[in-house]
């Protein structure tokens, strides 16, 4: 299925916002600080509809790399939900902003940008991008 972007059912199942650089802070954070056995849930306090998130990454890509003739957008194609699938992703981070004092510093649109233009820079090296991308919706 080269060219084309699957997404999965409606879209619609919501998922956090999160930024990996954040996470990292939060590890170390629990490393240092963390009561041993207990657990924290990381989270950048956003949450957005698969779709969203998908049509962000096709946005991102169309002003660095445009395609010829489309926009990726124009890509994208449903596929039917996995049984069972969930249709809401939820994080509460309070222990850790309350206990460790931790707080997202990345809105999740900043962090998503600065990790296409990531990608970006780095195509070209050991081989470009698969061309088709799947995303569980």
């Amino acid at each position: 299925m080269k060219g084309i972007i699957l997404a999965g059912g409606s879209g619609i199942p919501a998922i956090p916002g999160d930024v990996g650089e954040d996470h990292v802070r939060a590890l170390d954070l629990v490393l240092q600080r963390g009561m041993p056995g207990r657990s924290y849930a990381v989270g950048g306090r956003e949450e957005h509809r698969n779709i969203a998130v998908v049509s962000m990454i096709c946005d991102l890509l169309d002003s660095r790399l445009p395609l010829s003739g489309a926009r990726r957008r124009e890509l994208i194609r449903f596929v039917a939900d996995r049984p069972g699938h969930d249709r809401r992703y939820a994080i509460d981070p309070s222990r850790i902003e309350q206990e460790l004092g931790w707080q997202a510093r990345w809105r999740f649109a900043a962090g998503l940008a600065a990790t296409i233009d990531w990608h970006v820079a780095r195509a070209g090296v050991g081989g470009n991008p698969a061309p088709t991308s799947v995303v569980d919706a």
